[in-house]
Parts: structure tokens; sequence; C-alpha cells
């Protein structure tokens, strides 16, 4: 009993050492661009009021499956977006195994399956102008490995930093656009 309270905690310190990782790189984003040349009053088009999305409306999910690997150092180009924050990991070989889009509307969960016989569900719990909250819970069988909530910004990606899997890990970008 004492090894798997031990295994059981060990577990949980390197999901929640990914998880962290995973906000941290999140919160590196993209820096925002210097203004250049001179100031001048706003024109009476971009004073306009700013057009919010209905709390109830759609938002479209995707979920990619990556391979991560100390095994090689090629980078899927369809990764080519999130270079920075991979750039931050322990792995040199990335590579997409699926990827999944989905519409979800505030409280609807959508299901994907995922490599390694594992299944990860999303809740949009709600979202405005600026960032959407996202419940993620990833199943192994019927053991249940994560469960957590994140604010993902507005059309940005959230990188959750997952299990083992063949001489690597899984890592799941997660993007929410509305």
């Amino acid at each position: 009993m004492v090894g798997m309270t031990q295994r059981f905690l060990s577990m949980s310190r390197r999901w929640f050492s990914m998880l962290m990782l995973a906000g941290a790189l999140l919160a590196l984003g993209t820096p925002a661009q210097a203004q250049t040349g001179p100031r001048t009053a706003p024109s009476a088009q971009s004073r306009a009021p700013v057009s919010r999305p209905a709390a109830n409306s759609k938002a479209r999910v995707e979920v990619m499956v990556v391979h991560a690997t100390n095994g090689g150092t090629q980078v899927d180009p369809r990764l080519r977006d999130l270079q920075r924050q991979l750039d931050q990991m322990r792995f040199t070989g990335f590579s997409v195994l699926t990827t999944d889009t989905d519409g979800i509307a505030p409280g609807q969960v959508v299901t994907m399956n995922v490599a390694g016989g594992r299944k990860l569900k999303l809740r949009l719990i709600s979202k405005d102008a600026r960032q959407a909250r996202v419940r993620i819970e990833l199943f192994k069988g019927s053991d249940k490995k994560l469960d957590t909530t994140v604010s993902i910004p507005r059309n940005r990606t959230f990188v959750v930093g997952g299990p083992k899997f063949q001489e690597g890990v899984l890592i799941f970008p997660i993007t929410v656009k509305y």
C-alpha cells in the first residue's frame, strides 16, 4: 500500500509540474507589437463599439494530440505557431498524431478519443470577450488522470503536458476560437 501511495504522489507531482509548465508557457504568449509613427486621434470607425460574442454562442475548440520525444529533432509544420512553447520543453521531436475540431457552447461537453486508449473531455464553462474557461478531464479507461479548469485567452492555445506514451509523452495543445 505504501508503494502505491508513493507512486501516486510521484505521478501527481509530475502532472502538477507539467500543468504548471504549460501555464507558464501560455503566459509567455506573443509580445505586444510596438506602435510606430506619430499618434493620431482615432477615427470614427475605430471608435465604434466593439461587438462582443453572445454568451451562449458556440466557440470552436481544436485539440491536437502531439507525441513529444527525444528521438529526433523534427517538429511537425502544423506546430509552427507553438514553436516558442515547444522550445521550452525537454523534448526535441514533436509530431501531431491527430487533430479534432468541434463546436461547443457554454455548459456543453465534447469527448475525444486520444492515443493510448485515453479519452479527453472538455466542458466550456464560460466565455467572454477576453477568455474562455474550460474544464479538462483526461481518462485512461475508467481512471481519471487529470481534472482541471483553465482560462484560455480568446483565439489562443493552452498546452497541457500529458502522460507517457511510446518512448515520450503526449502533449495536448487546446485552442479556443470565437
